[in-house]
């Protein structure tokens, strides 16, 4: 089945997985803001959302989900542009230090993107189904943000595989995310907050605003993240071209 995830059959070419991580970088930084975001929205307007102590569990899983996500989603894409898989190339961001390169052929390297691909998407699967269930279900605000990650990520895919599987996952994930929050089980999974915080919740102007916001989110970061995924090749490519200068000795 790895052999097929994400256009295993070479449609999608390894700089094209470099913009597909650069996304999903973007993914990463603003799940961890709007997660965080709500949590300090929370406690100023509705301190009463964290009286039981596994809200405040959720909450820090969905904020560490979303980090976690931030992080790899930048490894991984280093580690394609520059041919590593070294660690510490993470972390020569702001150094020119030569690191090992790994003398995989691209076929390799296309095992590598795609198996690191899906693990990102189903860390995003994971925490974007948690937030919305913590959030109110059908009214949470990032309900939008999880359908348009899906639409994008879909667009990368091949259909019956990985397309098919890829569908299903986020299909049975926000549906359970929607009846847990609703109490909608045969047991009793509803998010550990009283109803009558959400109701106060929904009733809010700045959790409508809110949601605007995250309406607007959803159309314009893939935007951004594409323009800079744009500007960054355009860099690589000038880079590229420009001839090595010489020196012509006195």
């Amino acid at each position: 089945m790895l052999e097929y995830l994400f256009n295993g059959n070479g449609k999608i070419s390894l700089k094209q997985f470099e913009n597909l991580f650069s996304f999903q970088v973007h993914t990463g930084f603003y799940g961890l803001l709007f997660s965080i975001a709500w949590s300090v929205y929370v406690s100023r307007r509705h301190p009463a959302f964290w009286t039981n102590q596994w809200a405040q569990f959720w909450a820090a899983f969905v904020i560490l989900g979303f980090g976690l996500i931030l992080f790899l989603a930048f490894k991984y894409q280093r580690n394609i542009s520059r041919r590593t898989i070294a660690f510490r190339a993470f972390f020569d961001l702001f150094r020119a230090q030569p690191v090992p390169v790994v003398e995989w052929t691209d076929q390799q390297w296309l095992y590598f993107a795609r198996t690191r691909m899906a693990l990102i998407v189903t860390l995003f699967i994971i925490s974007c189904a948690a937030l919305i269930w913590l959030t109110g279900g059908l009214q949470s605000p990032f309900v939008p943000v999880y359908v348009m990650v899906f639409t994008l990520t879909f667009g990368y895919t091949d259909v019956p595989h990985p397309g098919t599987l890829l569908t299903v996952l986020f299909f049975t994930c926000f549906l359970l995310a929607s009846l847990f929050s609703e109490g909608w089980w045969v047991f009793d999974w509803s998010p550990p907050v009283d109803p009558k915080v959400y109701t106060q919740i929904h009733g809010d102007f700045y959790k409508k605003i809110g949601d605007v916001v995250a309406g607007l989110a959803a159309i314009t970061i893939p935007y951004f993240a594409y323009a800079y995924a744009k500007a960054t090749n355009q860099s690589k490519n000038t880079a590229a071209r420009q001839p090595e200068s010489t020196t012509i000795p006195n």
